[in-house]
This record gives structure tokens, C-alpha cells and sequence, in this order.
């Protein structure tokens, strides 16, 4: 794996008033879910300015084999830039920009525009090489190992089953009395329960796991591996599959195999990362950021929802 590099190069002030862009990915080479980050270097003449756009810089990515705009990259961070004066007066332009894969492939990045002197400066391209994570034996779905212990065959008496389970055969008795008495004394008018529906269980089950707040104990990680089983137990019965055993890229797959709403697979395979990342790349988001993941999650399932009342 590479780490950042930082560009040697001279600025050279002739006749003619020039600048020099430099670009370079932190890895050339990453897994689904890795983040990485894009450093950009500008030297800089003296007195010269950078007019920054009004909006956040965005990068353009496009699979290298077809040309074609792809998802499967994320920029995850607006770009954050500094000017670095050097022992000898030069200034330099620095802004780094993160993101990360969602599907395996080769990919080229477009690089932003500058605007340095009235002058626009365009940044080399980047090509990044994403491949799957490499499965591990022993390893379970959401970190958990289940083991199985064979049980030793014991040969079945009658007798030792009777002294030792006595009272199995007083069940049936206790249940007829118990159905007799609620027959001739508790009839009464029954009121009709409503059932939760799939997504009132769901948001009911996600508010209780926002309540207890794990990750102001220190368990993010447990946070996220309890709200991806809700998560992947809701789509199960939404969509009538079982998610629990897939993969994010797998999950993904299968609901457009379905022809499930680009949009609404989009959105799922953004939760579902977002918590792959806490779970498998060790990665930290704060208070905020789970918060708004939850509403984020929410607004799914409504989304969800609304689509479905239209189709039906």
C-alpha cells in the first residue's frame, strides 16, 4: 500500500507565467468498503491567488473500461485545501479530497479545475484498481463464530422418563380445565388486535437500539452489527429473501435481479456500507453521523413503503 506522496517540482519564471498540477491517490489499490484519499498539489507564483468555487468540488468517476459514469465510487469528503510557504518563498497549493469503492473494477477519475490567476488548471486523471474482500475461514457473517457440539445417543426408558418428567403428563389435564374456565368465566367481547405491520416492528426495534446510545459506551461496533441484522431482517420479509446470510454486494445483486427501484436499492446499499465500514475497516463516525444514518434509514422505509402502496 502506498502512503501519500508529495510531489518534487520546480516553478520556472520565464517569460512566460506558468503553474504545475500534480495529482496522486494514497492507494492505487484497494478493497470494497476502503477509504482513500486523492492529494492535489498546485505550485504556486508569488502573489498569485486561488478563487475557490461556490459550491464544494465534486469528482467525476467513469468506469475505465466503458466511459460510463458509475455510483461504485463515493466521494466521501467535500475537498479540504491549504497553501504550504516553503524556506525559499514558494507557495503551495494542497487539497485533499476522500472516497471510497462499493464494487469491484477498474476505475478512472476525473480530476477538478482550479482557478489559480484567473487561470483554469486541470489535474492529471487517476486510474483505481477495487477488488473484493478476500473471505476468511472461520470468520462468520457480523463477527460471530457459532460452534456445534454431538451429543452422545442415550438409549430411551419409559420408566426413567416418567420419574423424571412427571409432570409433562399433568399438561393436558391443566389445559382443559384452564380452556373450560376461560370458556365459562372469561367470556367476554374480544377486542381485535392490530398486528404491526413489517415496518412498524422495524422502526420500533431501531428506535429501542437508538435509545441505549452504545456508542457512548464504546460500542459502536456492537451499535452497527445489531442495526445491520435489524436492517437485513426488515428487507428479508420486505422483499421476501433472506438478506441475513448475503453480503452487501451480493444484496445488492439480488434486488436488482428483482427489478426492486434503482433509487431505493441505492439507498440500501449506502446503509448497508456505511455499517460494513464500522463493522469490518474498524471505521469510527461520530454522534451526528449515526444519528442522521438512522433517519437516513428511516426515510428509507418510508420510501419503501410509498413505492409499494403505488405498485400495488
Amino acid at each position: 500500500m502506498k502512503h501519500y506522496i508529495f510531489f518534487l517540482f520546480s516553478l520556472v519564471n520565464c517569460l512566460v507565467f506558468g503553474q504545475l498540477t500534480k495529482a496522486a491517490l494514497q492507494n492505487e489499490k484497494i478493497r470494497v468498503g476502503e477509504k482513500t484519499s486523492i492529494t492535489y498539489l498546485v505550485e504556486l507564483p508569488k502573489n498569485s491567488t486561488i478563487e475557490k468555487p461556490k459550491q464544494p468540488l465534486k469528482l467525476q468517476f467513469t468506469v475505465q473500461k466503458t466511459g460510463k459514469k458509475t455510483t461504485d465510487l463515493e466521494q466521501l469528503t467535500p475537498l479540504k485545501d491549504t497553501i504550504v510557504i516553503g524556506k525559499n518563498g514558494t507557495r503551495n497549493w494542497i487539497g485533499i479530497v476522500s472516497l471510497t469503492a462499493w464494487n469491484e473494477g477498474n476505475f478512472t477519475i476525473l480530476s477538478p479545475t482550479i482557478i489559480v490567476a484567473q487561470q483554469a488548471l486541470t489535474f492529471p486523471s487517476l486510474k483505481i484498481s477495487v477488488s473484493l474482500v478476500p473471505e476468511k475461514k472461520g470468520i462468520a457473517l457480523l463477527d460471530i463464530k457459532q460452534s456445534f457440539t454431538t451429543l452422545p445417543e442415550q438409549r430411551f426408558e419409559l420408566t426413567n422418563f416418567i420419574a423424571k418428567y412427571w409432570w409433562i403428563l399433568l399438561l393436558p389435564i391443566i389445559g382443559i380445565v384452564a380452556i373450560y374456565g376461560y370458556k365459562k368465566y372469561f367470556k367476554t367481547v374480544k377486542t381485535n388486535e392490530i398486528k404491526r405491520s413489517n415496518q412498524e416492528e422495524f422502526l420500533h426495534a431501531l428506535a429501542e437500539l437508538s435509545a441505549k446510545k452504545l456508542w457512548e459506551n464504546k460500542q459502536t461496533k456492537e451499535h452497527f452489527i445489531q442495526f445491520s441484522t435489524l436492517f437485513r431482517s426488515y428487507l428479508s420479509a420486505e422483499f421476501e429473501f433472506n438478506f441475513l446470510e448475503k453480503t452487501t454486494f451480493e444484496t445488492t445483486l439480488i434486488l436488482n435481479r428483482k427489478k426492486i427501484d434503482p433509487t431505493i436499492v441505492h439507498l440500501i446499499n449506502q446503509l448497508l456500507s456505511t455499517a460494513d465500514l464500522v463493522k469490518f475497516a474498524k471505521s469510527i463516525p461520530s454522534e451526528t453521523e449515526i444519528i442522521e444514518l438512522l433517519e437516513q434509514t428511516k426515510t428509507c422505509v418510508q420510501f419503501i413503503q410509498s413505492k409499494k402502496q403505488q405498485d400495488a
